[in-house]
């Protein structure tokens, strides 16, 4: 299960995937950085990107997880860099390739 809200929830990992293929396109958004943090007790992802052309990774997302049984079960999505400052993360990451 995946939320993102205002979007309507994806259930599976066929309704996932097609909903990141219509966000991002075939060939995706760019290049990935993702550092683990924590949100109310539970895991997280700080989702940071790097678009084409872009020399540094911009905050994107804060994702929190929920594990049941040791699979994970749903992702939580806020998208925007709004709560990186409270997470004491910066909103940049300078990229180390080239």
């Amino acid at each position: 299960r995946i939320t993102m809200p205002p979007e309507a929830p994806c259930v599976g990992f066929a309704a996932a995937a097609a909903f990141f293929r219509d966000l991002f396109g075939a060939d995706g958004p760019g290049d990935w950085l993702l550092e683990p943090t924590r949100a109310n007790g539970q895991p997280a992802t700080a989702n940071y990107l790097r678009r084409p052309g872009d020399s540094d990774y911009r905050a994107l997302s804060i994702d929190v997880l929920t594990v049941v049984d040791d699979r994970l079960v749903a992702v939580n999505c806020f998208l925007g860099s709004r709560l990186f400052p409270a997470f004491g993360l910066p909103l940049r990451q300078l990229s180390t390739r080239s």
